[in-house]
């Protein structure tokens, strides 16, 4: 899906700010050069300067990750023959491979010729002893027979590569053959030790040997400039195994672009550099700070490599509070807009860019760009600031650890499709609440009224979840939830003075709750209220429930004696509070019930703290 060009200028942009061919072997996903594609290989050859075998070696899946040489043709290919540089499969670099596999779809001898055929003009133009060692040593025709010998490769009784997996050494995919491996070179330079997967001066070369061979010139759509166009764009964007493009055009006889142009090119020109160097600073984004769940990825970044704070990743690191702190709007606030300040102090004076990636499936078919906006780093810290203080409340977390936290704003967007759908619900409808809510947090819209209602509905029956824990937390977001739906209106501790009919049937509930929860706690019993038992009839019917919620009160009050006196005093005033036909409302009651249950109950609690 094609969304615009402005992503892709803005990544370039981020490549040539951030680019360093010395940070490529600094550990995670590097900043690739141009011209050059993230692999894994399975093969090591070690070879000397003048081209001989030194050693043979099956690389660890740990240390597989390599930087492939690709053209502009191969650095999106599929199943046909478009060779790489040095980094390559077995039937590019063995000359008569054919005579020691089964059938195979690919001409074998014809992949061998086209890559010595590159590697010849390559060796030509370089002057590079890595790539002469390894020209030099493919020439001589040994490579098979030196695997074979190393036990890298495995034949069968008929002399033919062996479909067993049990006797290879090499760490495969499950269906991939021992031809599908991938060899890379190390080669001995005096005392030194090269591998030309890293090597500055192999890396050069081959960029400057394929800014020679690209020819078809036509005019890029991202810098509005005549230069080299690229015919296939890069996949492995979200991860190695993914064969996904956002950028492709499919064959004339699927009439992609036919009827309204004449050729891929006119529908989409993009420049080769322009198109690898944003997509290699879109796979470095992603695999360094990107958001991934299924096939949903989304990256926050600035050109100016600063930190900045994913909106769907985990508020907790960012805005932790205090324990024991109550708060209200202001004093949240506060806290909330000083944290994010300083957890993003190095963006407030430049632009932050936000960008959401999805596909129908995990590893094959196009990338959507489902969402890029562009903004001003104040502006995107204020947008942040407006998310978590309209949905600031109270919220309760495990740490990988196990241990309990609490932080003061929004829930997690992950959390917040849990508690919508629960705990057992499809991948693919937890990505597409993402990228609802993520719109919510980016363009400041309100959240689906279908979110929010679901959210209410299953805090409105706690007797449905399998701990306490779980039911509380998904109350808290259902608090934050339906706040944010009302413009945040509603403070996070009692408010006494607001007497609308669902604050106070919920304040009433919350009563109730606390009421038999001191009876049952008295006499050593654990279980459930009444009140809580009853939750879900209440939300639905409260004038009919309240009722036999209250009545069955009657012999808790008798067993707490003049303990009691204090909540059925509470019990009291709450009910004064009520106009007569309000009272007697007998329609479902909304979230603000739910508010007002948590801030009474939260209330007690403090109380019974201090007194202990």
């Amino acid at each position: 899906m094609w969304c615009g060009m402005s992503w892709m200028k803005a990544l370039a942009e981020t490549y040539d700010r951030c680019y360093d061919v010395s940070r490529l072997n600094d550990g995670g996903t590097p900043l690739l050069p141009i011209y050059h594609s993230p692999g894994r290989a399975h093969i090591g050859i070690t070879l000397d300067s003048e081209g001989n075998c030194l050693n043979v070696e099956a690389i660890p899946k740990g240390r597989q990750r390599t930087i492939i040489q690709s053209t502009n043709e191969s650095i999106g290919r599929t199943t046909n023959i478009l060779p790489h540089g040095l980094t390559e499969k077995l039937p590019y670099l063995v000359s008569d491979l054919s005579a020691h596999c089964k059938k195979s779809k690919i001409n074998y001898g014809a992949a061998h010729r086209i890559y010595m055929e590159q590697l010849d003009r390559w060796c030509d133009i370089s002057g590079s002893p890595h790539i002469k060692a390894v020209h030099s040593y493919l020439r001589k025709g040994t490579i098979y027979d030196d695997l074979i010998d190393g036990g890298l490769l495995v034949e069968d009784d008929n002399g033919l590569l062996s479909d067993s997996r049990d006797e290879w050494k090499l760490s495969m995919s499950k269906t991939a053959k021992q031809q599908d491996a991938f060899v890379r070179w190390s080669v001995y330079t005096g005392d030194r030790l090269l591998d030309t997967w890293y090597d500055k001066d192999v890396i050069g070369s081959w960029i400057d040997y394929n800014q020679q061979l690209d020819s078809k010139v036509g005019l890029c759509y991202v810098t509005g400039k005549i230069t080299t166009l690229m015919h296939k764009h890069p996949k492995e964007i979200r991860s190695p195994a993914d064969n996904c493009k956002i950028i492709s055009s499919s064959d004339k006889s699927e009439f992609t672009y036919r009827g309204r142009f004449e050729t891929a090119e006119q529908a989409c020109g993009i420049g080769s550099e322009t198109s690898q160097k944003a997509h290699n600073a879109l796979r470095w984004l992603i695999g360094r700070q990107g958001y991934r769940h299924g096939t949903l990825c989304v990256v926050a970044w600035n050109t100016a490599d600063a930190h900045v704070m994913n909106p769907l990743d985990d508020p907790y690191e960012m805005i932790e509070a205090p324990e024991n702190v109550v708060y209200t709007n202001v004093a949240a606030a506060k806290h909330i807009n000083n944290r994010i300040r300083g957890y993003n102090s190095e963006i407030i004076d430049s632009n932050v860019y936000l960008m959401a990636l999805d596909s129908a499936s995990e590893n094959k078919g196009r990338i959507a760009v489902t969402l890029f906006r562009d903004k001003d780093g104040s502006d995107f810290l204020e947008t942040l600031e407006r998310w978590h203080n309209q949905c600031a409340w109270r919220h309760n977390r495990v740490s990988s650890d196990g241990s309990r936290h609490s932080y003061i704003g929004a829930p997690s967007p992950k959390d917040i499709a849990m508690a919508a759908y629960g705990p057992i619900v499809h991948e693919r409808l937890v990505t597409v609440t993402l990228n609802r809510i993520l719109s919510c947090i980016i363009d400041g819209t309100q959240i689906p009224v279908d979110i929010v209602e679901s959210v209410v509905r299953r805090a409105s029956n706690p007797m449905s979840f399998n701990s306490k824990w779980d039911w509380q937390k998904t109350l808290a977001i259902a608090c934050s939830l339906y706040k944010k739906s009302k413009g945040g209106t509603y403070e996070m501790v009692l408010e006494e003075g607001r007497c609308s009919r669902d604050y106070l049937y919920g304040r009433l509930l919350a009563l109730a709750d606390l009421l038999e929860g001191a009876a049952l706690r008295s006499s050593g019993e654990n279980r459930p209220t009444n009140a809580i038992r009853m939750m879900q009839r209440f939300s639905e019917f409260p004038f009919a429930t309240w009722r036999d919620i209250e009545l069955s009160l009657v012999p808790y009050i008798t067993r707490l004696g003049r303990q009691a006196n204090y909540y059925e005093r509470q019990i009291s005033e709450v009910m004064s509070k009520f106009a007569i036909d309000e009272y007697m409302d007998n329609s479902r009651l909304s979230g603000e019930f739910l508010i007002a249950y948590h801030c009474q109950k939260e209330k007690q609690f403090r109380i019974r703290e201090e007194k202990e």
